[in-house]
């Protein structure tokens, strides 16, 4: 059982570590991409875009960023705790290992539900128009 948690331990931080790359990947793309809608914005092109929408661009991607940090920082936290009670045998920090899975998966629950209320509420409200 032991060799399988230790698997676990290398498994959960390499996708924390990814996830918190990916965080960092999104923010960016959110900078890039607010930046050139303002620029669309300021040619006036053919295209009609709304005054602001740049800062709701950007505020989307940090927010969608910010929810998913929370799930990498327990997986993460997880990891490390589970291998620290590995390697101390302490069923103390195992405990909490389980505690800080059970954290992410719970939170992670939450989200799916509250998306998924929102796209129904979404397709509500087109199908009724």
């Amino acid at each position: 059982m032991n060799a399988d948690l230790k698997e676990t331990v290398k498994w959960t931080k390499l996708l924390a570590i990814f996830g918190f790359v990916f965080i960092g990947v999104l923010l960016v793309v959110g900078v890039l991409t607010s930046i050139v809608v303002s620029n669309l914005a300021e040619y006036k092109s053919t295209m009609s875009i709304p005054e602001g929408t740049s800062t709701i661009v950007l505020i989307f991607f940090c927010v969608v960023a910010a929810l998913l940090f929370y799930p990498n920082f327990t997986l993460y936290r997880y990891s490390v705790t589970l291998s620290r009670s590995l390697g101390n045998n302490d069923p103390a920090l195992y405990a909490k290992a389980v505690r800080h899975m059970r954290n992410m998966f719970k939170y992670t629950g939450i989200v799916v539900i509250a998306v998924t209320a929102l796209l129904i509420v979404d397709l509500a409200v087109a199908l009724l128009r």
